[in-house]
């Protein structure tokens, strides 16, 4: 566990640049990581629409609140996140435009919403809620967010309206943005989703992603509802226990983990524990290993040398 404490320490004593704007990779806030945006939408304080666009390799990054199962998601059901996030979870009329699902949904389409619908909503009950984030969930509410988008010519569309186009078959020249923002096989309805809220002509900060006071709101949140405490083997104290670990080491895309423990049907705990989540194996808090983990990914992009897609002394 020496690695972890040194890590912790590390994020404790440069906490001064979290979320620094001058930095292409910076000091993540805890309960947060970052995504490749490709739409921005932008809202008034009432949740009402005003406009959107496809954004530009560069201006993509994204610094986003996410859980301790989205942070690290994958599989066929990925979690939700509970802010920004792709159409299916964010677009009440994802459906209606023929958009499909992720294939573990597909026996109810209209769970990725709900569960993003459900965090959302979660947090603005709470004590520790925001404005800005009470506007998104006013309009996410409005079930309209497709709808918008195509009538914004962000997202094209068949000619009767009705379907989203996957490719794009004319002239390249006419290629719009959001074909040009997508990865490679990946079609706009796939788009990730990121949020401005304009309250006003005096307020400066109208991009949620880089809002400290939204950061804080969420992370105050979030750890509030941590309910299992044990001893953490990197503090010696009894305080909330991480129950999954942070992905996005390396990169964006990366979902190796250096610690992991959800394997509550195999063979990994069999006559060795009780309890499936593994905090018998290893007890690390939830503070510990967010900072520690987000400490490791900011040394790598500042320090770390690659070769291709590899980093020295870092396992693939």
């Amino acid at each position: 566990m020496s690695w972890l404490e040194k890590l912790y320490g590390t994020y404790e004593q440069c906490a001064g640049s979290i979320g620094d704007r001058n930095d292409p990779d910076p000091l993540l806030p805890i309960c947060h990581t970052t995504q490749n945006a490709q739409i921005e939408i932008v809202i008034d304080r009432l949740g009402n629409f005003r406009r959107a666009r496809a954004l530009t390799k560069g201006d993509d990054r994204t610094v986003i609140p996410c859980t301790e199962e989205s942070g690290g998601r994958a599989g066929s059901k990925p979690a939700a996140h509970p802010l920004c996030d792709k159409l299916q979870y964010v677009a009440g009329d994802f459906l209606d435009f023929g958009g499909e699902v992720t294939s573990g949904f597909k026996k109810d389409p209209k769970e990725p919403h709900e569960n993003h619908l459900n965090l959302l909503a979660a947090w603005c009950q709470s004590g520790n809620k925001h404005p800005k984030v009470e506007s998104v969930l006013t309009y996410v509410r409005k079930g309209t967010v497709v709808a918008d988008l195509v009538r914004e010519g962000v997202l094209p569309c068949n000619p009767t309206g009705t379907k989203l186009l996957t490719s794009w078959e004319t002239s390249q020249s006419d290629l719009p943005q959001i074909f040009r923002i997508m990865p490679t096989g990946s079609p706009p309805e796939n788009a990730f989703v990121r949020w401005a809220v304009e309250s006003g002509d005096e307020d400066p900060h109208t991009q949620l992603w880089l809002d400290e006071s939204v950061w804080k709101s969420w992370a105050d949140y979030y750890v509030a509802t941590k309910s299992t405490s044990g001893l953490c083997y990197v503090t010696g104290d009894v305080i909330p226990l991480a129950l999954q670990h942070p992905a996005k080491l390396r990169n964006a895309a990366d979902k190796a983990k250096l610690i992991s423990a959800n394997d509550g049907s195999g063979f990994t705990f069999r006559g060795r524990f009780t309890d499936t989540d593994g905090s018998q194996a290893c007890g690390v808090g939830f503070d510990v290993t967010q900072k520690a983990h987000n400490a490791l990914r900011w040394l790598i992009a500042r320090q770390g040398r690659r070769d291709g897609t590899h980093i020295p002394g870092v396992s693939p």
